[in-house]
């Protein structure tokens, strides 16, 4: 679970901005909190602001730093620092999250000068209630990378040591993405595998979903535990859907869609990752294209692919994905987050309201926070949704406005406030008392 992520000197951020997941002392809806041995986490935020506030910059903050962790970047120069500060261009930015995983609080992080790419510091560190315990920590300024004393093994410090000196802080990857490509490290040292528990939280737990991007995961809509379910949820949020299942799609079909080399090089890479591990009988790989999608799998030697089709009102007549309207669209790109079955997803999630009726936001949240009461998913979200400003569906402290002073944005938690739980944000919020645009000769006022 994500307890906080901190950013600075990315975009809009100036100064050090911090979003907490650590439950305030309100007694609502504690049914929908995570309680840990020390900790008791939020399961959801709402980040209001205005356009421009820098909301969309808090989700490219953390895309940036999770794919950073994950893949690297090669590029001699990352033009994100905030330009309005002439020093910032050569001043580190700051990226940093704590998390909890079994039980027991990390914190991860790192700084890097974007206009060079060049990272200078990197630290991992095990957090307990008595002590901090580093697990590693790099600082190029004092030329020093030091493996603390959570491991045990001296030996495994050693070969850290010898990996560590390996590393060019100048290459665009970071250590905890180094240190994973060598396998016979976890096998040696088991001590070690916390590296890979934790790049891989990072790498499967943590997703961040854009308005314009594609949905990802359609595991859930081919399960059968889920077929029923799913329905249902068409039908309760009135998506005139009343069935859907998946129809082979020949190859050719698909090709009309890509350039000659693109289609080939498409299906280079699924067949790639088809062969790979023991199951290859059972292996699908999941991919979308132009608002469809489609899952390949190997069938007789060669790959053969699927896609969906809808049907409406209770009729036989089909529909394809591109064939949908751009709410229902959305929807779909949601759904993994009601559906999937893994615990401990973190999503992130830029314009959750874009394409929707205001009321199919309210009560996709809704069922959303019900599923938090029983799965230990998180959902962080941006939103214009004024309706969402409701004590009756959020505690204060899962409401954070987003606001602009002087060109640099600030995060500002409700549960901090002294603003009463029985008060109508609505109006107060639309009325300027907190992060919205700043209109003159404002009609709504008037």
């Amino acid at each position: 679970m994500l307890l906080e992520f901190k950013v600075r000197n990315f975009l809009s951020f100036d100064n050090e901005q911090v979003l907490s997941m650590n439950a305030g002392k309100g007694r609502n809806y504690n049914d929908r909190t995570y309680k840990g041995r020390y900790h008791k986490v939020l399961k959801f935020a709402s980040l209001f602001g205005a356009n421009g506030s820098g909301k969309s910059n808090f989700v490219k903050a953390v895309s940036f730093s999770r794919n950073y962790i994950v893949s690297g970047n090669n590029r001699a120069t990352i033009q994100k620092y905030f330009k309005l500060n002439s020093i910032n261009k050569d001043a580190s930015s700051l990226f940093e999250f704590k998390i909890i995983i079994d039980e027991k609080l990390y914190t991860y992080g790192f700084e890097i000068i974007l206009s060079k790419n060049e990272i200078v510091a990197e630290w991992l560190v095990y957090n307990t209630v008595k002590n901090d315990k580093i697990i590693y920590k790099y600082d190029k300024n004092n030329n020093s990378f030091e493996i603390g004393d959570y491991f045990k093994n001296k030996n495994l410090k050693s070969v850290l040591k010898i990996y560590a000196d390996g590393v060019n802080s100048s290459n665009g990857v970071l250590f905890l993405k180094d240190i994973c490509k060598y396998n016979n490290l976890y096998i040696d040292y088991s001590e070690s595998t916390i590296l890979r528990i934790i790049y891989n939280w990072f790498r499967n737990n943590l997703k961040v979903k854009f308005p314009d991007s594609k949905v990802t995961d359609y595991a859930y809509f081919m399960s059968e535990d889920n077929i029923d379910k799913i329905k249902n949820f068409f039908n309760d949020f009135d998506l005139s859907i009343s069935d859907y299942k998946f129809i082979d799609c020949p190859q050719e079909q698909i090709a009309l869609k890509l350039p000659k080399e693109t289609f080939e090089n498409l299906f280079a890479r699924i067949e790639k990752d088809l062969l790979e591990g023991d199951d290859i009988e059972n292996n699908r790989v999941l991919f979308g294209l132009q608002d469809d999608f489609y899952v390949a799998r190997f069938s007789d030697n060669q790959v053969k692919c699927e896609t969906i089709q809808f049907f409406h009102e209770g009729t036989n007549i089909p529909f394809y994905m591109n064939e949908e309207s751009d709410g229902t669209k959305k929807i779909f790109k949601l759904l993994e987050i009601l559906f999937q079955n893994d615990d401990n997803i973190v999503y992130v999630v830029d314009e959750i309201d874009r394409c929707l009726h205001p009321l199919l936001t309210y009560n996709f949240i809704n069922a959303f926070l019900s599923k938090a009461k029983t799965s230990n998913c998180q959902l962080i979200v941006t939103t214009h949704e004024t309706l969402l400003l409701d004590f009756n569906l959020l505690r204060k402290d899962e409401m954070w406005f987003v606001s602009k002073e002087n060109g640099t944005t600030k995060l500002k938690p409700l549960g901090v406030t002294k603003e009463r739980a029985d008060k109508k944000l609505v109006k107060a919020y639309l009325l300027g008392n907190n992060a919205v645009p700043n209109i003159k000769d404002n009609a709504y006022k008037s």
